[in-house]
């Protein structure tokens, strides 16, 4: 870090001292707070999803997307209600890890800037009446101590409009990593990529071993979670899984989600060819089932799925669209994106 950048972060430092003493900062703002066209919006909760590092020319970014929320999440209230939320998309240059420092708004266009930056930034809602508002200019400063981060918002929006405010306060970051499957999966006249993919093994249960397939792209527009019951108890075993044939290896869930539609649909029949190939958790997944909704959903997706052993069955639930915050950051805020 020059001195320019320590100083610049000191001074931060000093701000954040001055807004926990008296409440507000030295422009009026409340702490975790920000401010558009007239209106405060209160955030309470945070979090990070850590992409990892690529390489742009001769510059190393690092891409981490942080969500804001209006009160904690809870996975576990299945009536928890959530009214709005604030996404951003932040590149940290001149390293492989995520970096504090003053991220300027990059539109896409043009050369990239060597510094770090912020592709995407939207004010999003859980009314579905009310149109998400996109950043399309400014500054975000952002001080890490530790696993306490600090946000300073200074941007402009696509209705022309200032957006500014503050946040501060512990942020767990959840690192995503490269993608590790590939593949194309087709659902109606739909086509959707295979990015990631991972495997929570729940182990034996009766006659059967059962591994979850979890599948979703960078976008998180959809997931496609699998459960699939291998006959034998001893290990998961490939082969063919038929949609209810419980006397032999099968699956009973198929469903996939449109996080753009906050729709689930799920299989009523088909069939899931599993072949096992070279590495330890590497598979490949040829679909070809029908779902609830009279639409098919076919394609192949393979590669070195993560790999969770979940120990005994603790089943699955599905929760609703504003508690299923891990997917909220490149779907709900993004879906009105051409």
């Amino acid at each position: 870090m020059n001195a320019l950048s320590k100083i610049s972060s000191c001074a931060m430092l000093i701000a954040l001292f001055l807004i926990s003493s008296c409440g507000k900062d030295e422009d009026g703002f409340p702490i975790n707070t920000i401010r558009y066209n007239g209106k405060d919006y209160k955030l309470d909760f945070a979090f990070g999803l850590n992409y990892g590092s690529f390489q742009e020319g001769s510059v190393t970014y690092n891409n981490t997307d942080f969500v804001f929320f209006d009160r904690v999440i809870d996975p576990d209230d299945d009536n928890s209600v959530y009214e709005y939320g604030l996404y951003i998309e932040l590149y940290s240059a001149g390293n492989a890890n995520f970096q504090g420092g003053t991220f300027t708004y990059y539109s896409g266009s043009g050369n990239i800037p060597t510094g770090s930056l912020f592709t995407n930034g939207t004010l999003f809602f859980f009314d579905e009446n009310k149109d998400p508002v996109e950043i399309t200019g400014g500054k975000i400063t952002v001080t890490i101590t530790g696993s306490q981060y600090s946000f300073v918002f200074d941007v402009t929006t696509n209705e022309g409009k200032k957006l500014e405010g503050n946040y501060s306060g512990e942020i767990e970051i959840n690192t995503i990593g490269a993608p590790n499957v590939s593949g194309t999966l087709t659902i109606g006249e739909n086509n959707r990529s295979a990015d990631f993919g991972e495997i929570l093994d729940y182990g034996s249960l009766g006659a059967h071993y059962n591994y979850d397939f979890i599948i979703y792209d960078t976008d998180d527009t959809y997931e496609l979670y699998f459960e699939a019951f291998s006959l034998g108890t001893t290990a998961f075993q490939a082969g063919t899984f038929n949609y209810g044939t419980t006397g032999t290896s099968y699956f009973d869930i198929l469903e996939y989600f449109d996080y753009q539609t906050f729709t689930s649909y799920n299989a009523v029949s088909g069939s899931v060819v599993i072949t096992k190939l070279s590495g330890s958790r590497e598979y490949r997944l040829q679909f070809n089932a029908v779902l609830d909704d009279a639409s098919t959903l076919t394609g192949t997706v393979e590669g070195n799925f993560r790999y969770s052993n979940s120990g005994g069955r603790m089943g699955r639930t599905r929760k609703g669209p504003s508690e299923e915050y891990f997917h909220v950051k490149k779907s709900t805020v993004r879906r009105v994106r051409k």
